[in-house]
């Protein structure tokens, strides 16, 4: 399928107005890595950027290898450059922040908040991150002639499915009402078409949005892909001989660490020899590192836990392999993690499920191997494919090129620039 604009890096554009001010809403807290991607290339670009997000706890808690600790704060409003910070309703107790900042689009807290970005602050355009407030904006955009701009970081309804499905009997009447999978199905549909352009992070989520009634002149993919200042000068926590698989991001099931396990136990019991290491953090690694305790204590399987990102870079660049285990399914078809990228970046042969987008990476790109989604025993046949270092050397160069050449923010960056300028320029004529 020919999609236009989506995906194709158009030619440069000049940025009008530079000096103008673009409102940026985000539903969760201050920082998240593309949220801080994109509001700083904005504001490096010229334009002066207000970032209104949700603050629950006063400071947010750091994420799995979470590579902006730096950025944590406690105050309710700061500038970094031309990017103010404004954190919702900051000046309250902390026991009533979280219900009185729940982000839907009917939510009198945000609406209000989302209005005064452009009748008070002046706004000229609105970017939203995910769905829950989407509606919300193009109230307002419409109302007073400010274009929208849905930033679909993911499958908003289907990772609300995924949420669900992992939290057990206790949260369904909590679930029926929060999460209502159809209803957000229903919000989403009508989000993408009331706003003026949507972003994606795939090609596959730029066929869906197509499907949900959106012209692929209004759509653009910008990837969750690194800036390569992140990697230099990053030097090898530890040295191993061993064969290394190494794993970052959040410890979960559907993350599809149990399988993950289960290939190291089939490989530990074939007197293979065969490291994992797991960086990151979750609410389920204990009950993960019970059910792996013997591997644990063969040395076999690391839990090295939360890193900041700089240690966790150096620990990666220690390993042979990068693996991204996640179980298939309607969200993982339309999402790619940062975590691809960042293995591909330090010359890691990359082992990932059979999802479409990774799949798509990996076979396009030949930087590393698909195995089937929760499937160990295949998990395990790959990861002694790449016992050979040449073939490893080999994908990870390969790797390498594609993040040099294509699969780099300043790519994407220079995409949300050309679709911003664009539209900032519509609203002028």
């Amino acid at each position: 399928m020919g999609h236009g604009r989506v995906g194709a890096h158009q030619a440069e554009v000049e940025v009008p107005a530079m000096s103008a001010r673009i409102g940026f809403v985000h539903f969760g807290t201050y920082p998240d890595i593309r949220v801080v991607k994109m509001t700083d290339t904005l504001a490096k670009a010229g334009y002066e950027v207000i970032l209104l997000a949700r603050n629950i706890k006063g400071v947010s808690e750091p994420g799995a290898s979470h590579p902006y600790a730096h950025l944590l704060s406690q105050k309710g409003e700061e500038w970094r450059g031309r990017l103010q910070i404004r954190r919702l309703l900051d000046e309250i107790p902390e026991r009533w922040r979280a219900p009185l900042t729940l982000p839907y689009h009917v939510n009198p807290v945000w609406r209000r908040a989302i209005r005064d970005l452009v009748v008070r602050d002046g706004c000229r355009l609105l970017i939203v991150r995910d769905m829950p407030l989407v509606l919300a904006a193009t109230a307002v955009g419409r109302r007073y002639g400010v274009p929208v701009i849905f930033d679909m970081a993911e499958n908003y309804p289907a990772a609300l499915s995924v949420w669900r499905r992992y939290e057990g009997v206790a949260s369904y009447v909590k679930n029926a009402f929060i999460r209502n999978v159809t209803l957000a199905r229903l919000v989403e549909r009508m989000a993408a078409r009331a706003s003026d352009h949507v972003f994606v992070v795939v090609h596959e989520s730029a066929e869906r949005v197509e499907q949900l009634g959106v012209s692929l002149d209004r759509i653009t993919v910008v990837e969750n892909t690194p800036d390569l200042e992140a990697y230099k000068n990053v030097l090898p926590a530890v040295q191993v001989e061993a064969l290394t698989v190494v794993y970052t991001g959040e410890i979960h099931l559907y993350r599809g660490i149990p399988t993950t396990l289960e290939a190291a136990n089939i490989l530990y019991q074939r007197g293979e020899q065969c490291l994992w290491w797991f960086v990151g953090s979750g609410k389920l690694m204990d009950h993960l590192r019970s059910r792996s305790a013997h591997l644990e204590q063969a040395g076999v399987v690391v839990w090295h836990g939360w890193k900041p990102h700089s240690e966790m870079l150096a620990i990666l660049s220690s390993g042979h392999v990068g693996i991204v285990p996640h179980i298939v399914s309607e969200h993982t078809h339309n999402t790619m993690p940062n975590k691809v990228y960042d293995y591909m970046a330090f010359r890691k042969p990359v082992l990932v499920s059979d999802c479409r987008p990774m799949r798509r990476l990996v076979e396009e790109v030949g930087c590393g191997l698909v195995f089937c989604s929760q499937s160990a025993e295949d998990l395990a046949e790959k990861v002694l494919i790449l016992r050979d270092p040449a073939l490893r050397a080999e994908m990870g160069e390969r790797g390498r090129k594609a993040v040099e050449e294509r699969y780099n923010w300043s790519v994407d960056g220079q995409k949300l620039l050309e679709v911003v300028g664009a539209l900032l320029s519509q609203e002028e004529a």
